[in-house]
């Protein structure tokens, strides 16, 4: 198992910063080795943790894919005011600011 109960009870807001993959009106987070079930617990833990609004997307086989592989996405709406504060100046264009 890659994603454990104990690993999601360790994250932050700030752990919330680093993992910011990219983002305009959404974040992804890349779980692509990540188990359906650990998705599900890592989305969840951030709806109760965090209280984001999160959705899991399945992304489209190609090729030799052998298994199902799935990201979360995260709304920046409800991410804003957690990574605000560690928000570097020139990095707030991401949240929309300036």
């Amino acid at each position: 198992m890659i994603c454990s109960i104990l690993m999601v009870e360790k994250l932050n807001h700030l752990s919330l910063k680093i993992i910011w993959v990219s983002g305009s009106k959404s974040v992804r987070i890349s779980t692509n080795n990540f188990t359906l079930q650990e998705v599900q617990l890592l989305s969840q833990m951030f709806k109760t943790k965090f209280d984001l609004d999160c959705t899991i997307q399945l992304l489209s086989k190609k090729g030799n894919t052998p298994k199902d592989k799935y990201l979360i996405y995260i709304k920046v709406a409800s991410l804003k005011e957690l990574v605000l504060p560690y928000m570097i100046p020139s990095m707030k264009y991401k949240l929309g600011l300036k």
